[in-house]
């Protein structure tokens, strides 16, 4: 049997949030029947998926990224709110929202074209900035998506946005992405 490795580009949330996420996650686990939960080192802001990868192409993309990202200045991301892709009674994702901010968009628009240029073949619906909590509803009852969703942030959270990665994706492990490259952005770099 043959296994493709997949690639992404993301960003990271920082270890504080990364627990409070979970803390969170264990006390609606029981409450919430989803098939599968995000792992505590998992949870990340994606950019651009890339799907599977030669180590030429890679290297050559590795480049491009590092050079953008010497020219990008680190940003701040706050949390939001929790919301849910799919149908209402039975989503396929829980998620948490970022605050707009314009930085970001232009980030994960630059990465994208930089991914595009390089040969991937690259999402083209609009940029839907998310960390996915959970997958795959298996209530019994409808999701009750009016006590989650648009409320106060569950757990405000702001951070600094001073780098992106290239992951690794292993789907037959927990966690299962692997950073394999960083990029730092414009001051950072220097570090």
């Amino acid at each position: 049997m043959t296994i493709h490795t997949h690639f992404f580009i993301a960003i990271p949330l920082p270890s504080k949030l990364q627990m409070e996420l979970t803390e969170w996650k264990s006390s609606q686990m029981r409450q919430l029947p989803f098939k599968q939960w995000t792992h505590l080192e998992d949870y990340h802001i994606t950019l651009s998926f890339l799907g599977e990868a030669d180590s030429r192409t890679l290297e050559r993309l590795t480049y491009r990224l590092q050079e953008f990202a010497q020219g990008f200045s680190a940003f701040d991301l706050t949390t939001k709110h929790l919301h849910t892709f799919g149908k209402e009674e039975t989503p396929r994702i829980l998620w948490l929202g970022v605050e707009q901010e314009p930085l970001l968009n232009q980030l994960q628009s630059r990465v994208k074209q930089i991914c595009d240029d390089s040969g991937f073949q690259t999402d083209n619906r609009p940029y839907m900035p998310h960390v996915t909590i959970a997958k795959k509803w298996q209530g019994e009852e409808p999701f009750p998506i009016k006590e989650y969703e648009h409320k106060q942030p569950i757990f405000p959270s702001s951070f600094s946005v001073e780098a992106f990665y290239l992951y690794r994706i292993h789907m037959d492990r927990q966690p299962k992405y692997e950073a394999v490259e960083t990029f730092l952005l414009g001051n950072n770099a220097a570090l």
